[in-house]
């Protein structure tokens, strides 16, 4: 428990001293001026997608927000870590926070697909479905899309399993994968096992995931470039510099 405290206290204190010096804000406005456009440099300066870029990185992500520091990097002694690495991040859209934790180094066997930039672009993906809205609508997008059998179990299965195959899909589309890749197949029959065991619903939504990412990916080009047709500024976005031909 001393070590717990101990833990949440050093977080606090790194917490205040970046409030109190207004790093984030700084170093953005500093990117700003610099015509690098609003970043904020708790997360990656691009996924290299310029939709979701806008949506996931756009405005700053709340307080709280950015790595979860190991106890090595709060400069404690003895055991490494006190987090759970198990979860690599989540994201609230309650408190609009991310946090990603970088999994390297504590007997996790990484590859391509596990650096930290690619952990934090899943909870990027997570944050732009919120925040464009797509969220409440990929229900009513998908209903022609996808098999009918797969959209009879309610909000309560079908929403969270296909914002999870969304963002593993669509992180591993942006790492250089493919919807065939073992390691994407496993983690998408993993998130499904959790509300169905048999097989033949676990090749459905693997089959579903192309179009999932797709629609979105469809859906956030599609929003963004009507704005700017109408002339329109997007109110979550401070790159008044891009434009669309």
């Amino acid at each position: 428990m001393a070590r717990t405290k101990e833990y949440v206290k050093k977080g606090e204190g790194l917490e205040k001293f970046i409030r109190d010096n207004r790093l984030v804000s700084k170093e953005a406005q500093m990117n700003q001026m610099m015509g690098e456009g609003y970043r904020d440099p708790r997360f990656i300066a691009t996924t290299g997608n310029k939709n979701l870029d806008h949506w996931g990185l756009h405005p700053l992500a709340a307080e709280g927000s950015g790595q979860v520091l190991s106890t090595k990097m709060l400069g404690m002694a003895g055991e490494e870590r006190l987090v759970d690495p198990a979860t690599s991040g989540t994201y609230d859209p309650n408190s609009d926070t991310m946090r990603w934790k970088d999994m390297r180094g504590y007997g996790y066997k990484a590859d391509k697909d596990d650096q930290p930039e690619f952990t934090q672009i899943h909870e990027i993906i997570h944050r732009a479905s919120k925040l464009s809205g797509y969220r409440e609508q990929r229900e009513d997008r998908l209903k022609d899309k996808l098999p009918t059998d797969l959209q009879v179990y309610g909000r309560d299965k079908y929403s969270p399993l296909t914002e999870e195959i969304l963002a593993h899909g669509l992180q591993h589309k942006l790492s250089g994968g493919n919807v065939e890749d073992k390691k994407l197949r496993d983690q998408i029959k993993f998130r499904v096992s959790k509300y169905f065991s048999d097989d033949k619903t676990k090749e459905k939504f693997l089959a579903a995931m192309p179009f999932i990412v797709e629609d979105f990916e469809t859906y956030l080009e599609e929003l963004d470039t009507e704005s700017y047709k109408a002339g329109g500024l997007i109110m979550n976005y401070g790159d008044y510099g891009r434009s669309y031909k």
